[in-house]
């Protein structure tokens, strides 16, 4: 297995295992902010995944000859062979109301957005895109409020250990919702 992304020769050895035991599904045991491809020889298949929220970027393109860039940046797919420069005006429009690009489209033709919480799999030249995770909210009605906000507190004291470097701090952006209240 070739594991292609920003990550350590530990990080590409536990991706290995996860995909040897899960195949498709490793997604499911994943939590945190992630964007990689993973090329499995045997299977003459590459598995592309994005994290659920889409907080790392993963783009893809499909050359004239049938080949597929990709990159989590666009300018990673600029700088192959095969890449066709061209404008897409349509979303020009849209741009402008919005000030973003809903959906997988970006403003160079052919080049698309992996969504969050999906997974890309190209196998004799196709391209196959599956949903993995999708948001659902299941309260406990049984709790009290302060239940919850004690709950809250403890999911999130757990989980910073594991998605920030030893060295990084912790932040919240206020935007006057959920975030700034337990803040």
């Amino acid at each position: 297995y070739t594991v292609f992304g920003r990550v350590s020769p530990e990080q590409k050895a536990i991706l290995v295992k996860a995909y040897e035991t899960w195949g498709c599904q490793m997604a499911d045991h994943m939590h945190g902010m992630f964007a990689f491809a993973l090329w499995d020889e045997e299977a003459e298949r590459l598995f592309c995944l994005r994290d659920q929220f889409g907080t790392k970027p993963f783009y893809y393109y499909v050359t004239e000859d049938g080949r597929l860039l990709y990159g989590t940046m666009i300018r990673q797919i600029m700088e192959q062979d095969g890449f066709v420069k061209v404008l897409n005006d349509k979303l020009l429009q849209i741009y402008m109301s919005l000030t973003y690009i809903p959906g997988e489209e970006t403003f160079f033709e052919g080049v698309k957005k992996l969504l969050p919480g999906r997974y890309l799999i190209w196998e004799k030249g196709k391209i196959t895109i599956e949903r993995y995770w999708k948001p659902e909210f299941h309260p406990d009605e049984n709790l009290t409020l302060e239940e919850l906000a004690d709950e809250l507190h403890e999911t999130v004291k757990a989980i910073m250990p594991e998605t920030k470097a030893a060295d990084e701090e912790i932040d919240s952006f206020l935007s006057g919702g959920v975030d700034s209240s337990y803040v």
